[in-house]
């Protein structure tokens, strides 16, 4: 029996014993646009159990200190990482309480004239 199987590779950075994470990409990799996304955070219904955090697989969310009214500390995006969101909805589809969503940013496309 053959069972599928997820490959990554851990390396460990010699400077500052600090790992990184390499995923393989498809072969035809460059002929495909990778969506951008904006992450939309409702903090009224965040209940702070991080599984947005947990599951973002570009590690772009971080907890914040700013607290909503329920005193539950919201998550942000870690700054620089505003646009490195890929729209794989993981966050949204494992939010028990609804409380974050991502809107696809359109990019305009450049002129080569």
């Amino acid at each position: 029996m053959i069972i599928p199987v997820s490959i990554s590779i851990v390396m460990a950075l010699p400077e500052g014993g600090e790992e990184k994470k390499y995923w393989r990409k498809p072969l035809d990799f460059h002929k495909h646009k990778v969506p951008i996304g904006k992450v939309i955070i409702i903090a009224e219904r965040c209940k702070a159990c991080n599984y947005c955090i947990e599951f973002c697989p570009k590690e772009i969310l971080v907890e914040s200190d700013e607290r909503n009214k329920k005193g539950y500390k919201i998550p942000k995006v870690v700054e620089g990482k505003e646009k490195e969101c890929i729209v794989c909805l993981h966050c949204e589809d494992i939010c028990p309480e609804f409380g974050i969503y991502i809107e696809e940013i359109e990019e305009e496309e450049d002129d080569e004239t």
